[in-house]
């Protein structure tokens, strides 16, 4: 019967967990790169906007509502808060 210490080194299959880590690493970015990002489904397809409405947040006199975005087109609102000293 062998002692642990006359076995394999104890180093040599360590060696590998790195080496095995990069290779499923690597997979999983080529297989995630290699996807059409245009492909991908989405819940709100097809269905109509949420009716909502928020109020401006600097003076919460100005609200943009659903109605204000009833035309369809698409379009970014910035809202740019006050720096906190």
């Amino acid at each position: 019967m062998q002692n642990r210490d006359e076995a394999a080194p104890a180093g040599f299959g360590r060696s590998f967990i790195p080496l095995g880590i990069f290779m499923v690493l690597a997979l999983t970015l080529y297989l995630g790169l290699s996807l059409d990002p245009r492909e991908l489904p989405s819940a709100m397809l097809d269905k109509p906007m949420p009716t909502f409405d928020l109020p401006n947040l600097e003076d919460g006199q100005v609200h943009l509502r659903s109605d204000d975005l009833a035309d369809g087109q698409v379009f970014q609102r910035r809202q740019v808060g006050k720096k906190i000293k």
